[in-house]
């Protein structure tokens, strides 16, 4: 079925067997007296336009280029006077078919042709009622031959407007002809249709229901528009032509494509998708007919377009008018998930547990009396309560408990029509989760949000906070964000997006997240940076550290970069390091503080642990360790199975990018020889059901256990902390801690023994890390002569990159602790324009600024020279 406008019927052109329109099935009465007295009234018109195209004056032009011989001209000239000269011939012999008079179709249409298309209906209706419809189809087909205003055979490029009239008209009569007139046309018309491209389509076009000639016509290719039309005028049976979808389908178009094709036109509408990418305007037609067609393919093809703004309203309008279909759908595809929900909150009938699934919405529930809302819900300063009681607006004088509640701008904002508040998810009240805020008020909830801006966000927003249930509430906010992301995040509702961080959750940080990262990559650098502060406005230990792993990894630097400062930003508020802020926010996943869990399937229960590289496994009854959660058996319970392998999943996803961050953190604290205090140790590391893992995998070292040095230690499984012997040691508040570095370890070597006695693999290497020490000499001098004219190549070069190095052109940089700078140049040095990794590369000078290389402390003195080495060994 397909619902086209009403205009759209005038713009039919009238076939046998058409869907959508009918022929008028008669010819106006004495159609043909009236083309005789337009004969005899135009006749000595046309006899003057005769003479003039067949008497004896000669024009012709040639053309030839400007360094042409004079021989070349003359011969241009010749074969031009040549052309003029059988043109005059072909003319007298048309005269002649003229002045024979009719019923000689050519003589007919050389006749409508001089008179260059006028009153076409009169011409059309003369020939059918004096001749038969059979005559008029062979005149036509005539008229496709002969260019307009002069007794000469068409020109294939010219474009002749003023013919599709009468084309159109004959179509009309041979659509409502009987049987035996209409096989009479089309004899007719197939005895002269194989006389050129031209020919075919007009063909086609005057008799749609002759399939091979359809498909032959939509292959031929003229240029010419007016032709085109007639070419998609004459499509007809479903599939029996698959052409390329025309980049700018008209209304004329597609009405007739509707009256030929009917609910199959959108077969024609594939490319749309890849074409909505381009102008998308030009496309309006053909969405709007899409939405028309009441098919799932139709819809189907629209869902393709989602990402397309411009195509929303047309999916609206689409699945409104077949709600349940639509909502089928959409539940199959995650990226409808929006629509879906606006389908489930307007449309009960589409409710099912699948599709309230698909949509993560929970089952609706009654809504809540006007008195158990806050007021900022139940009657707003906005409300047309409070304006027409008062005939004024609201302000802080009607709210004394409430300051800023009724302060409201001269305007209030509007925001776009992408935004339907009814048909967002139900808000349940913190107090009574039975019972959810009224559809009519959602509208004062996105009021609030609208009224809000960075740094000053609008009262009502926190009584809605205080009132609804947090969950309900960010799944509300977050499917605003998703409508406004389908609307093309229009820039004037931008809190739809700063409301996240007002609302959110630590589910809207995992959602958001990987939005955010992508947002340069797509032209939406200040979106991302907007989302900085979202998820610094949500400021939970999770927010943070998707935050802070922005800060530490991401390809694009100027969000990067922002991303540090915005950490800084919030770990200052807090009176925190970064460091100190990085220890507070890794996310502990509901671990118990033991830092494994078991899971129940019921009959059996399995125990959770993670190896050196935070990744989790499963230890079953029998004690054999798999790497994931077992499918369950028969005598498993089936739901907690289910709840346990989601979990497990979840788990394991979530994790991964943490790990890779908690590890690279604490090599690096290795390195920098961050310290801890004893409280902090305990606090953040041991006691952490996540970090423990790693800490036991480690050695440290702390101040203040024993007089002199620091003292080595690790943890053992019940997190005691003992030294190498195994003897137990006590840590004292005021001890320092510090991740042991091997290049300030005595007794290395026995703790390598022991390590490897109780078979403790380490997250990165430590006790097994390579160590450099600088010669006697070297120590005393600015300069590293062992390395240069040492050999790398650019890729090595620019790897070392993620250890703090910089590498412009024609040196690698890096800046060392107590303001020193290794500066190596290199030749011939690195050209970022024409980067190519396997280029080689020689390390020229390489030398200490600032200082000699003993001023360097043993641990930065190591972790220089492997690098070196590890640049210039060979592969």
């Amino acid at each position: 079925m397909v619902e086209v406008p009403a205009g759209w019927r005038a713009l039919v052109h009238p076939r046998r067997g058409g869907l959508m329109v009918k022929a008028d099935a008669e010819a106006a009465a004495g159609a043909s007296a009236r083309l005789g007295r337009l004969v005899e009234e135009t006749a000595a018109e046309v006899e003057a336009l005769v003479e003039h195209e067949t008497g004896p004056n000669l024009s012709y032009g040639y053309m030839t280029f400007g360094n042409a011989t004079e021989e070349q001209r003359e011969a241009a000239a010749r074969k031009a006077l040549a052309r003029a000269e059988a043109a005059k011939v072909r003319a007298r012999e048309l005269a002649e078919v003229l002045r024979a008079g009719e019923p000689e179709p050519l003589a007919a249409a050389l006749r409508f042709a001089l008179l260059k298309g006028r009153d076409p209906e009169v011409f059309a209706d003369g020939w059918a009622d004096g001749h038969g419809v059979g005559f008029a189809a062979a005149v036509v087909m005539e008229i496709a031959g002969v260019q307009s205003g002069r007794l000469a055979p068409a020109d294939p490029q010219w474009w002749q407007w003023e013919d599709l009239k009468v084309w159109r008209r004959v179509r009309e009569l041979m659509a409502s002809a009987s049987e035996e007139e209409y096989r009479d046309a089309v004899s007719r018309i197939s005895a002269v249709r194989e006389r050129d491209a031209v020919s075919r389509i007009v063909a086609a076009y005057l008799a749609p229901t002759e399939a091979d000639w359809v498909a032959e016509a939509m292959g031929a290719q003229t240029g010419r528009p007016d032709l085109r039309l007639l070419q998609w005028c004459s499509v007809g049976a479903a599939g029996s032509i698959a052409p390329p979808m025309h980049r700018e389908f008209d209304e004329e178009v597609l009405a007739n494509l509707v009256d030929g094709l009917g609910e199959h036109v959108i077969d024609l509408f594939q490319e749309l998708p890849r074409l909505l990418g381009h102008r998308p305007e030009r496309q309006l037609n053909v969405l709007a007919l899409t939405a028309r067609v009441r098919t799932d393919a139709a819809f189907a093809l629209l869902l393709e377009c989602l990402g397309e703004p411009i195509a929303l309203p047309f999916l609206r309008e689409a699945a409104a008018a077949r709600p349940v279909e639509s909502a089928a759908l959409c539940a199959s595809l995650p990226q409808a998930r929006p629509l879906l929900r606006g389908l489930l909150m307007s449309h009960p009938e589409t409710r099912t547990p699948e599709s309230l699934r698909a949509a993560r919405l929970e089952p609706p529930v009654p809504e809540a009396v006007a008195a158990r809302l806050p007021v900022v819900l139940a009657d707003p300063p906005w409300g047309p309560s409070r304006t027409k009681a008062r005939g004024r607006r609201a302000d802080d004088a009607d709210w004394p408990d409430e300051p800023g509640l009724g302060r409201l701008p001269a305007r209030l904002p509007k925001y776009g029509a992408w935004l339907r508040p009814a048909e967002l998810p139900q808000i349940r009240l913190r107090a009574d989760r039975s019972v959810a805020v009224p559809r009519e008020a959602h509208e004062h909830v996105v009021m609030c949000f609208a009224l809000s801006k960075p740094g000053a966000v609008h009262p009502g927003v926190r009584q809605v906070s205080e009132s609804c249930e947090p969950r309900s509430l960010a799944e509300f906010a977050w499917a605003v964000f998703e409508m406004w992301r389908l609307a093309g995040m229009p820039a004037a509702d931008g809190f739809a997006l700063r409301a996240l961080g007002w609302v959110g959750d630590d589910e809207t940080v995992r959602r958001l997240t990987p939005i955010i990262r992508a947002w340069p990559g797509q032209k939406s650098h200040h979106r991302a940076v907007v989302g900085l502060d979202v998820l610094a406005g949500i400021g939970s230990e999770v927010a943070l550290t998707h935050l802070h792993g922005i800060a530490r990894r991401l390809k694009y630097k100027g969000l990067k970069k922002r991303a540090e400062e915005k950490v800084s930003e919030v770990a200052a508020g807090l009176g925190l390091s970064v460091e100190q802020l990085e220890d507070r926010v890794v996310p502990a996943f509901g671990l118990p503080a033991g830092g494994s869990r078991t899971v129940d399937y019921g009959s059996r229960a399995f125990t959770v642990g993670f190896d050196e590289r935070l990744r989790p496994f499963v230890i079953d009854p029998k004690g054999k360790v798999r790497r994931s959660l077992p499918q369950p058996a028969g005598s498993d319970d089936p739901d907690l199975a289910a709840d346990a392998r989601a979990w497990f999943d979840g788990l394991r996803k979530e994790l991964r990018p943490v790990s890779a961050a908690q590890i690279s953190r604490l090599e690096h604290a290795m390195i920098t020889q961050r310290a801890w205090s004893a409280s902090e140790f305990r606090t953040h590391l041991v006691g952490h059901p996540l970090l423990a893992h790693l800490t036991r995998r480690l050695l440290w070292t702390a101040t203040d256990v024993r007089p002199g040095a620091p003292t080595a230690f690790r943890l053992t499984e019940d997190l005691t902390f003992t030294d190498v012997a195994g003897r137990r040691l006590e840590l004292p508040d005021t001890a320092v801690v510090r991740l042991a570095h091997p290049v300030l370890v005595e007794e290395l070597e026995a703790w390598a023994e022991l390590f490897a006695a109780h078979e403790i693999r380490q997250p990165f290497a430590q006790l097994d890390r390579a160590i450099g020490r600088f010669s006697e000499a070297e120590r005393k001098a600015r300069e590293l002569p062992r390395f240069v004219g040492a050999t790398t190549s650019a890729g090595r070069l620019m790897a070392l990159r993620h250890r703090g190095w910089e590498t412009p052109e024609h040196y690698a940089v890096r800046h060392l602790p107590g303001g020193t700078t290794l500066r190596i140049r290199l030749s011939p040095g690195i050209l970022t324009w024409h980067f190519d990794a396997t280029d080689p590369q020689s390390l020229a000078e390489v030398e200490l600024e600032g200082g000699v290389f003993e001023d360097l402390d043993p641990v930065t003195a190591s972790e220089l020279l492997t690098e070196l080495e590890s640049l210039t060994r060979p592969t």
